[in-house]
């Protein structure tokens, strides 16, 4: 009995140390976050989606040209046949769950990847002023400093002004390629999008808009680092507490009970 309590003592303090271990490597990806990220080469299709592909093309048939059917769905319908497909042994019950969650899988996350996108173009908003006030600054008009940052910059802020600089290039206005860039990139960057279509489309003076819209997001990227970091602690807590408790549990009243059930002959 007493080894049973003590098993299970231990098997706490092993399970909340890699529930602590979990939370920190989430909060320092977080944090990791923070820093301007760099454009990388994309990742190849999922194996989900080209099961998906396959799946949806022998459903509906070949007999007529029909609309494209989206990326997310193709993936859901592969991930949850494969799913469902690998536990079909183990019974229809778990194989139906399982094709439900596999169902639910990619847009959970297609929604991390598009929120963590996001964390990352709001976090390249500083470095992207500061080469639009360089290059504003150096006597270039506003077409030409976008392609500039576009060019020169690393991170997905100014990739996405790369592409709104080629969009110029086949003949569309810059003014409506940076509202293009705004509906792709969301509300972090539609301060700074509204203020180059202004410049472009009127010919507003950006030196000191720049300059304060440097000053601001600056502060809002410090206030985000300084909010998950003070969410640490508090998330370190609980775990921290479930292993000290059990340990000091094994380390004084463990003894003392087996010298007990010892005497009384347990």
């Amino acid at each position: 009995m007493i080894h049973a309590a003590l098993a299970l003592l231990a098997l706490s303090c092993g399970a909340a140390q890699v529930a602590m271990c979990l939370a920190l490597h989430h909060d320092g990806g977080r944090i990791e976050t923070l820093k301007p990220a760099v454009v990388g080469p994309r990742p190849a299709p999922w194996n989900f989606e080209r099961v998906g592909r396959v799946l949806v093309t022998l459903a509906r048939g070949r007999s007529k040209p029909r609309a494209p059917v989206p990326v997310l769905t193709t993936r859901s319908v592969g991930a949850a046949a494969v799913f469902a497909a690998v536990l079909l042994p183990m019974g229809p019950l778990l194989s139906s769950l399982a094709g439900f969650a596999g169902w639910f899988a990619p847009r959970l996350v297609a929604f991390r990847g598009e929120k963590a996108r996001r964390v990352a173009l709001a976090n390249d908003l500083p470095e992207v002023v500061d080469l639009l006030t360089l290059a504003l600054g150096a006597g270039l008009n506003v077409p030409l400093a976008v392609s500039a940052v576009g060019r020169g910059g690393t991170g997905p802020l100014a990739g996405e002004m790369a592409l709104a600089s080629e969009a110029t290039r086949r003949g569309q206005r810059l003014a409506d390629a940076l509202d293009d860039l705004t509906l792709r990139c969301g509300e972090p960057v539609r301060p700074l999008m509204s203020l180059l279509a202004s410049g472009e489309r009127y010919g507003v003076p950006l030196g000191e808009s720049l300059d304060r819209l440097a000053v601001d997001v600056r502060a809002a990227r410090r206030r985000q680092a300084e909010e998950v970091a003070r969410r640490l602690p508090v998330k370190m807590l609980f775990p921290l507490v479930v292993c000290i408790l059990p340990a000091f549990a094994l380390l004084t009243l463990g003894p003392l009970l087996l010298t007990s059930f010892h005497h009384l002959n347990w």
